[in-house]
């Protein structure tokens, strides 16, 4: 016995799975590839160029005065710029590891989903939400690096502010 899913252009062979479980896993697919892209989208635009404009922000700022001063520059200044610099550093290493996280789960749930339509049945579907489950958790020392670019901005102004202070 064949069934067709118009929608779908899947054709079920024998009573493995019914056309509501398909349909259901279906949109399960479709909804779990919109929300990787757009939570892809939402890193990327937003937080790493958040951090990136507080870094380059404020070793610009220094770099500024630095030029409008003559004369000799307390070391906390050259170390307030080394670590702003750094945090300026930690955003492109942030954008490369989450490029890469991200683009491994999308081409894993590709694969996976690909083998799902074929066989369309439970152990192919079981085998597309645990491999999501397992990539989804990996890497997370990828915030990691955005506290460390964030902390470079909180340090770099504080060596800053020593200097105005002292």
């Amino acid at each position: 016995m064949s069934n067709r899913c118009s929608d779908l252009n899947v054709v079920i062979e024998g009573d493995t799975m019914s056309q509501e479980d398909l349909t259901i896993r279906d949109r399960y697919i479709k909804e779990l590839w919109g929300q990787l892209s757009s939570l892809h989208l939402v890193t990327v635009n937003k937080t790493h160029t958040y951090l990136f404009t507080t870094n380059a922000g404020a070793a610009a700022g220094l770099l500024a005065y630095m030029g409008a001063k003559k004369g000799p520059f307390p070391m906390s200044l050259s170390i307030g710029l080394f670590v702003f610099f750094i945090g300026i550093l930690l955003v492109g290493w942030l954008h490369e590891r989450s490029y890469h996280k991200f683009s491994r789960l999308i081409k894993t749930l590709n694969a996976n989903a690909k083998d799902f339509y074929s066989k369309l049945n439970d152990e192919a579907w079981l085998k597309l939400i645990e491999q999501h489950e397992k990539l989804s958790n990996e890497g997370n020392w990828i915030d990691g690096i955005a506290y460390a670019s964030w902390a470079c901005f909180f340090l770099g102004s504080a060596s800053v502010l020593v200097t105005f202070l002292c």
